[in-house]
């Protein structure tokens, strides 16, 4: 990806172009760059989220001139891209503007910050506000909504979809062979028919964590049969994972916590960023490269924030909208 180009482009039109490369299958550079561009600007992370939810959505429900549109951007790409099309990114996000007109607007806001139940065609959506959500599905499933979390659901007769737009969501499914149950997120497909799992998409990385039963995941990767305890996890164009977990530590978001064990200080403040109704950010890469072990309530940002503090010999600041800001003593700015 070109980085120059995206800076020249709309939150919009950006989001389109790593749509079709996501699509395509991301490098590691790729990735990275990603998540870099997520950061960037704060309209971008909104913009990301809006556009994997269309495409999640157009997966749940296709639209045939929509999905027309679609397939026409797909086809402009080369095989092996450094910058995509112009076309091929106008179409695409044509489709996003489209989409966010032609739905309800609320669906996809993230200012919206109660749980909330709206329908998209013959699909339903449902969103968890600031804090965890439950839901009963008709079939007798229930699923369990993270902070800041979407779904897309549809039961027919045939087969029970979902489609997680957003954030990780924990499912107790209903037996019901003749009608499996799938779990789609970033283009892994999770199938099950009876059976308890999470699962969770953040950026280019997908987790599915089993506690009972079995399921299947097939799409993008060789398809993977998970046991209990186990965690699949797959990032960007890598080769996905399997190893043992131990749930309740994995899982620890249910009880209101989050548990990190090595992990880079900006994703676990990206993290309690889900939960925050003041975010914080980590200003220099001295302190973003800083890796953090330990499990902490996810309703108390500035506890969080001063701990690391004291964890770390960081300085905390105030910024101008309020929110905390975690910097290096080295960083002079």
């Amino acid at each position: 990806m070109d980085a120059r180009r995206l800076s020249q482009l709309s939150p919009t039109e950006a989001a389109a172009e790593w749509l079709l490369a996501v699509d395509e299958g991301l490098t590691a550079a790729d990735a990275a760059m990603l998540d870099a561009w997520l950061e960037e600007r704060p309209g971008n992370a909104a913009a990301w989220a809006h556009a994997r939810g269309v495409w999640a959505e157009l997966d749940l429900d296709p639209d045939p001139l929509l999905s027309s549109l679609l397939e026409e951007a797909r086809s402009l790409r080369p095989s092996f891209w450094t910058s995509l099309p112009a076309a091929a990114v106008a179409l695409a996000a044509s489709i996003l503007l489209c989409v966010g007109i032609a739905f309800h607007p609320g669906i996809w806001s993230h200012h919206d910050r109660s749980p909330e139940i709206a329908s998209s065609g013959d699909a339903t959506i449902l969103s968890a506000g600031m804090r965890r959500a439950t839901f009963n599905l008709a079939d007798g499933s229930s699923v369990l909504l993270d902070a800041d979390s979407r779904i897309g659901v549809r039961l027919g007769s045939s087969e029970r979809q979902i489609a997680l737009l957003d954030g990780q969501a924990f499912f107790t499914v209903a037996h019901d062979r003749a009608r499996p149950f799938i779990v789609t997120a970033a283009g892994h497909h999770v199938i099950a028919t009876g059976t308890a799992f999470a699962t969770s998409v953040s950026g280019t990385t997908v987790s599915v964590i089993l506690t009972e039963g079995r399921v299947r995941i097939t799409g993008r990767q060789p398809d993977v049969l998970l046991l209990p305890n186990q965690e699949y996890r797959v990032s960007g164009d890598h080769r996905a994972t399997v190893r043992r977990i131990n749930p309740s530590s994995a899982l620890a978001w249910r009880a209101g916590y989050l548990e990190f064990d090595g992990v880079p200080l900006a994703e676990a403040v990206a993290e309690m960023n889900r939960y925050a109704r003041s975010r914080l950010s980590v200003a220099d890469a001295q302190a973003r490269a800083i890796t953090v072990t330990g499990r902490f309530r996810n309703d108390d940002a500035g506890r969080f924030a001063t701990t690391l503090a004291e964890m770390f010999s960081l300085n905390i600041g105030r910024r101008p909208d309020g929110g905390l800001e975690l910097r290096s003593k080295d960083d002079l700015h």
